[in-house]
């Protein structure tokens, strides 16, 4: 825990990481004991500290030793737990961060690659002046821009910083009308998939633009889609994989439409008694080199998982995709 910065000098001084970025998810909530000499963590003992780790996307960084660059995913682990359970006695008391906010992040770093930070770490940047996202003011009335300008220079950083104000995926369109690439890419990570593997598994993942692969067989096939990318994560030893898809439609009457035919008599998914979205609907299949699979309808989005892998154990169990479906349902 260090004081909150009072002007971009402290700021960078302070700081191994600064950058933009955005919140993609909860990784876990945990109580540590610290960190030994060594660098690894002590065991909690008499309840440890509670401390959050957050996956970040970083879209634009401003300051960095070179082990993080813009696009690849970090663990920012702050005191604290999101669930406000009672129980649970933080050594700080200060709103921690939620996922999809957009933040300029000033951190240190902690043994074992995670970077921390107190409340003074994350500054909301949506406005005209700067303040820190739990709401406190900035030591002095600084306009953002001339922050961003002051951190870029002092770092001897020459990138451009990325103005935005954050927005609810639901309401950002591309210039389609459609979600956005980046959008897409923050729906879910690999961080989501390997948390509920019981092992390590190395994964290539890929993000592809389904709209344009489609359109460049058939353009009929797309004139209701405003955008469709496709995601997928493949290993090699097993050869097990994941492929997640968000369909973003003209209308939700459109996304219906599609919904009804990809989701008919003849494909086997059966509604789901406890629907995720609007509709949904699943098959659990695990054999042939299919595991299961989940489609479910919001607003005008029609979004699918599936998995594939050979031999007796799918890459996920049913109940896991549909975890996963829970969670790109609430970053929509």
């Amino acid at each position: 825990m260090i004081p909150r910065s009072a002007n971009a000098d402290q700021l960078v001084a302070g700081s191994s990481l600064i950058g933009i970025g955005t919140i993609n998810a909860v990784l876990e909530e945990k109580q540590i004991g610290g960190y030994g000499v060594d660098g690894q963590l002590i065991p909690a003992e008499d309840g440890g500290i509670p401390v959050t780790d957050f996956d970040v996307r970083p879209e634009t960084v401003l300051k960095s030793d070179g082990t993080i660059v813009a696009r690849e995913g970090f663990v920012l682990r702050m005191h604290g737990h999101t669930n406000n359970d009672p129980a649970i006695v933080s050594p700080a008391q200060f709103e921690l961060p939620s996922v999809g906010d957009r933040l300029l992040f000033a951190l240190g770093r902690n043994p074992g690659g995670t970077f921390g930070s107190g409340p003074e770490g994350p500054l909301d940047i949506s406005d005209s002046f700067v303040k820190f996202a739990d709401g406190a003011p900035f030591a002095i009335r600084i306009p953002t821009e001339q922050l961003l300008d002051d951190i870029l220079e002092l770092s001897g950083n020459d990138s451009s910083p990325t103005q935005g104000v954050v927005q609810s995926h639901a309401d950002s369109t591309g210039p389609d009308g459609g979600l956005t690439e980046d959008e897409f890419a923050i729906l879910l990570t690999v961080q989501d998939v390997t948390s509920l593997l019981s092992s390590d598994v190395e994964f290539e993942s890929e993000i592809r633009d389904a709209k344009a692969m489609a359109a460049g067989v058939d353009a009929s096939q797309v004139v209701n889609i405003d955008s469709w990318y496709m995601f997928s994560l493949d290993s090699v030893d097993p050869d097990r994989g994941l492929t997640f898809t968000v369909m973003d439609f003209d209308s939700g009457a459109s996304t219906l439409d599609h919904y009804d035919i990809a989701a008919g008599d003849e494909s086997g998914l059966v509604a789901m008694d406890s629907p995720i979205g609007d509709a949904s609907t699943s098959i659990d299949v695990n054999s042939n080199g299919i595991g299961g699979m989940l489609a479910f309808v919001v607003g005008d989005k029609l979004v699918s998982i599936y998995t594939t892998g050979w031999g007796d154990e799918p890459l996920l169990a049913l109940s896991d995709i549909e975890a996963l479906g829970k969670t790109v349902l609430s970053r929509l």
